[in-house]
């Protein structure tokens, strides 16, 4: 019976420890959401999510360590035979003698007979081999002939010496050639999580920054376009206009400051094909003097670039 509940233990707590770990992987992602969405109210949404998932997957991991202390105090307990089968017919615990010949003092040896060797008779044969263009010649002695033990005497042929063509294959090989994907420098610099897309934009795709500005209207258009701003200020809005976008196409925006990435993320694109949209950049501290710059990226292409002043 231990037995037969020992591979369904072991099952479950394996799949419990790789539940826990999912949870807690999504927890983790779910959690970066809220540090870096684009929106309040999912960013809180991303948050509690996150939350709730953290502490399940902390439950589930702490149920996985008790069941495996529960496993291992078992086979301690009942012992390792039980929850490993063997085979019944196997041998444990028996030592096998070898056995030792012993040597009679008294014994004799018989005589056995030895056989006379067989009377064999060879022809001397020979075989002219055809040469090929672009080898080496090496040349080769080649005989074949054997006396005859019978009385008679028998003539040998003469020898002949052959050029044996000795063929060399050259293999050329290409140089093989590693294939590298460009990988922007603002996702090194910025330690961005690679996002994923099988999505490919179209040739004609558009994606353009128009205006930057501190506040948005109802008609969520720019309400005071300008390219100065104050230092110090938190947030920043970029008004974009797209055209022929497929969902799925995985983008980026990226904000500059004298020349050096300071904020970032990867999107996947979901507004449809054709408009108008916004979002923004934020910094609780403030922004601080210097010459900043806003990206757009389709994979790993830059699409559009907006300047700007702050200070």
């Amino acid at each position: 019976m231990a037995r037969l509940l020992s591979i369904p233990l072991i099952q479950i707590v394996g799949i419990l420890f790789l539940v826990s770990l999912v949870l807690f992987l999504v927890s983790l992602q779910q959690l970066r959401r809220a540090r870096r969405g684009p929106y309040w109210r999912a960013r809180r949404v991303a948050g509690d999510r996150g939350g709730r998932l953290l502490i399940i997957s902390v439950l589930l991991f702490g149920l996985t360590v008790a069941s495996a202390v529960a496993v291992v105090i078992a086979i301690a307990t009942l012992g390792s035979s039980t929850f490993i089968p063997r085979d019944p017919n196997a041998l444990a615990g028996v030592v096998l003698p070898s056995e030792t010949p012993t040597i009679d003092p008294n014994a004799t040896i018989a005589p056995t007979a030895t056989e006379a060797p067989p009377t064999v008779t060879i022809e001397a044969t020979s075989t002219p081999l055809e040469q090929e263009a672009f080898v080496t010649n090496t040349p080769i002695t080649e005989e074949i002939a054997t006396a005859s033990t019978e009385a008679e005497p028998s003539t040998l042929p003469a020898l002949e010496i052959f050029a044996v063509p000795t063929v060399i294959p050259v293999v050329i090989r290409p140089p093989a050639t590693a294939t590298v994907s460009p990988t922007p420098d603002f996702a090194v610099l910025l330690n961005l999580t690679p996002l994923p897309s099988s999505r490919q934009p179209r040739e004609d795709a558009s994606l353009q920054l128009v205006a930057a500005d501190l506040e948005v209207s109802a008609q969520q258009s720019p309400v005071q376009a300008r390219t100065h701003f104050d230092a110090g200020i938190t947030r920043l809005y970029l008004f974009i206009s797209y055209r022929n976008m497929d969902d799925g196409v995985r983008w980026s925006r990226v904000l500059y400051r004298d020349g050096m990435p300071i904020q970032g993320s990867h999107y996947l694109w979901s507004l449809g094909s054709e408009g108008s949209s916004f979002f923004f950049f934020g910094d609780n501290e403030g922004y601080s003097a210097g010459n900043y710059e806003a990206r757009l990226y389709l994979n790993e292409q830059e699409i559009s670039r907006i300047g700007f002043t702050i200070g």
